[in-house]
């Protein structure tokens, strides 16, 4: 959405943005325990891993092959530990790389949501030495698998990936797009449902009546 400067756009998204944020909140504070039971967990079995690792190290014959057995089953044991991550629904400042491995953390689902058109310099490569990096936003739209490549990790896929962009911009946001290298021509722009709605500015009533709480709701 486009709207000039005095609009009140920003506290229309607040108003938008803070039942997400009040929800994530609870969602996070609900997934406390389960995130320190798991890393509880993960921590006692490393304990145990490291002693018994050491001694296989050491051992010779048949003490060796039976520590090397039972550090195998705590290698696998920690290796089948998943950790949850603290639930998440939207971001606002975040690279493209950053965003591809919160998509993968959500389970394939995130929303970048911002009262400003920042993001878009983000892709454009202001902290990417001016190479342009959206392909995150593409394949989220399309749902086209992605990758998600880290150091001295196997590749991680996300399949389907559903990327949601909400923003609430300054129409010169938007008249730049079309100068930014590839937004054209590699199908980003036409991938936006783009809204520029009536300027109210000058004819806004004085004392207008609230907004009705089942339009807020």
């Amino acid at each position: 959405v486009a709207l000039l400067p005095g609009s009140r756009k920003t506290a229309v998204f607040s108003a938008i943005e803070e039942q997400i944020i009040d929800y994530e909140e609870e969602a996070a504070k609900a997934a406390e325990p389960a995130i320190a039971a798991a890393e509880t967990r993960h921590k006692i079995l490393q304990g145990k891993f490291m002693h018994v690792h050491a001694k296989a190290s050491k051992a010779t014959g048949a003490d060796a092959a039976q520590l090397e057995d039972e550090a195998t089953g705590l290698a696998q044991q920690l290796a089948a530990i998943k950790i949850p991550v603290v639930p998440r629904l939207a971001a606002d400042d975040i690279t493209s790389e950053r965003l591809a491995t919160i998509i993968k953390e959500q389970d394939g689902r995130m929303a970048v949501m911002s009262a400003e058109g920042g993001i878009f310099e983000t892709m454009a490569g202001r902290y990417s030495d001016g190479a342009p990096n959206f392909e995150v936003y593409l394949k989220g739209h399309s749902g086209d698998t992605m990758r998600v490549d880290r150091v001295g990790r196997p590749p991680e896929y996300i399949y389907r990936p559903a990327l949601t962009l909400a923003l609430a911009v300054q129409p010169d946001v938007m008249i730049g797009l079309v100068r930014k290298q590839g937004f054209r021509g590699r199908g980003l722009l036409g991938r936006i449902l783009y809204s520029i709605p009536f300027n109210l500015l000058g004819h806004r009533k004085i004392g207008a009546p609230s907004l009705p709480e089942s339009v807020k709701e």
